[in-house]
């Protein structure tokens, strides 16, 4: 069976740490993400994953790296390709998205479903305590910016990271993950029922 890692591509633009966040003027400051999410970047992950029921019979460890490939264009819009790759997990393909920022949001297209066209994946300005809707081919997300927190990983401790939660609302699914400035996402995982996934960043460049 094929199955999706949720990792949820969340972009942020953060003016301050303060509980106000700003969104940015025009596609042209995607390069930036207020440092939480930089595209000109190469992240891997470590992945424990704990997966019964999908596939995985048991316990492993795998890994995933997400990088950033350059720029795309659809009916006249500019998005930003990410691409993640998966070694050492059992039925889970290579995975692209297209993402592109405007005043109002940031906004994702699923490349396997262009025809569907761009779903909002993150509202703007966002304050913590923000809830919003996703919508994705397997349902509606339920997100929430929950918290800004110190967070500890593999390759050093982050300040101010912003935790996000999501959560579907037609199923016991849950995912979390936390952006840290100039790095992007660092540690994060998801649940459901007994099957989970645990990442944590490994290196970057």
């Amino acid at each position: 069976m094929k199955y999706q890692i949720s990792l949820v591509s969340l972009v942020f633009i953060v003016a301050s740490i303060s509980c106000s966040r700003r969104p940015p003027s025009s596609d042209q400051e995607w390069g930036g993400y207020g440092g939480y999410f930089p595209k000109m970047m190469e992240r891997e992950y470590s992945l424990e994953y704990a997966q019964p029921g999908l596939g995985f019979r048991g316990t492993g460890r795998a890994k995933m790296v997400e990088r950033y490939e350059g720029e795309e264009t659809i009916a006249g819009k500019k998005y930003a390709k990410f691409v993640r790759t998966f070694s050492d997990l059992p039925g889970v393909e290579s995975r692209e998205e297209l993402l592109r920022i405007t005043a109002d949001g940031m906004y994702a297209v699923d490349s396997g479903h262009r025809e569907k066209g761009e779903t909002l994946s993150v509202p703007f300005p966002l304050t913590v305590g923000q809830k919003w809707v996703r919508h994705d081919e397997l349902g509606d997300l339920n997100c929430q910016l929950e918290s800004i927190e110190d967070i500890s990983s593999p390759v050093g401790v982050y300040p101010d990271c912003l935790k996000i939660t999501l959560k579907r609302g037609s199923d016991d699914y849950q995912a979390w993950e936390y952006l840290a400035k100039e790095i992007g996402v660092v540690k994060g995982g998801f649940r459901s029922g007994r099957d989970k996934l645990a990442f944590a960043l490994q290196r970057f460049k």
